[in-house]
Formats: C-alpha cells, structure tokens, sequence
C-alpha cells in the first residue's frame, strides 16, 4: 500500500512541474521572461490614465496570447467600433453587462457610448498611451510599457 502512495505521490509531482513549466516556457516565448516575477500586487492598475489594467498585458506575455481578454474599466467606445474591433468584447450599457455583438441584436443603436469591460490585450494596447505610468509605479520596475507596444505595433508576440 505504501508503495502504490509513494508511486502516487512521485506521479503528482511529476505532473505538477511539468504544467508549471508552461508559464516559463510560454514566456519566454514571447519574449518577455521577466512576467513570471510579476506578482499582481495591483499598483499598475491605479497608474494607468485610461484605465486599462496593465496586469493583463503582463498575463498576455506569460501565456504568450495576445487574444487573452483583460479589463479596461474606464475606456469608453461607440457600440459600433467595440463590435468591429471584437463581436465578444465585454461591454456595459446601461449598467447591464453583455457582448458586442448581443448590444447590437438587443436593438440598441450603434452609436450609443459603451463602457468596455473587457477586451483583448492586442485590441486594449492600441488604447493605451505608452505613458509608462504602469512601469514607473511598478516597486519592481517591470516594462510593461513594451508588451503594449509590441502589441500595438504587430498585435502579437516575436
């Protein structure tokens, strides 16, 4: 019985190393290793004047996707522009949340004034204003101000 425990145990490590690899490895490629010393301590978000949540072009280069979706609480587009840029984008209007594309079926107009909830890292990098607030409050002095560049200018990783 031991030994069926001891196999168990050996097995789980094994298991566990190898999905934590992942980050690592997804990391750097995208060519930002430095994300995995990230640890979310939320100072960046407060930094950021058009309120895109900078974490989440950190998470983007960690997982190497640059579709992953991330906040942006205070960025306010046309429903028109929101849908084109992403039909699953994640909006506010009038205080109910929902998807573009679901904003447009509901009936209300395109030009109505939706708050973004939530967005893609690619589409949130051409919103942001390359002001490294983020970077220069970060107490570990991280360049996120380059992962939003990268994406604004090739709307993907290396």
């Amino acid at each position: 019985m031991k030994r069926v425990f001891f196999y168990f145990n050996v097995g789980s490590s094994c298991a566990a190393i190898l999905f934590l690899g992942l980050f690592p490895m997804n990391a750097l490629l995208s060519g930002y290793p430095w994300t995995i010393t990230c640890y979310n301590c939320n100072i960046c978000r407060l930094a950021c004047p058009a309120g895109i949540d900078p974490y989440g072009f950190v998470i983007a280069a960690l997982v190497n996707d640059p579709d992953h979706y991330m906040s942006a609480t205070r960025l306010r587009l046309r429903l028109a522009q929101a849908e084109a840029l992403d039909p699953e984008m994640l909006v506010s209007v009038n205080k109910t949340k929902m998807k573009a594309r679901e904003a447009r079926i509901t009936g209300i107009p395109e030009e109505t004034e939706v708050t973004i909830i939530a967005m893609k890292a690619k589409h949130a990098a051409k919103y942001c204003f390359l002001c490294a607030n983020c970077s220069k409050q970060c107490p570990i002095s991280l360049p996120i101000k380059d992962i939003a560049q990268e994406l604004s200018e090739k709307g993907g990783f290396r």
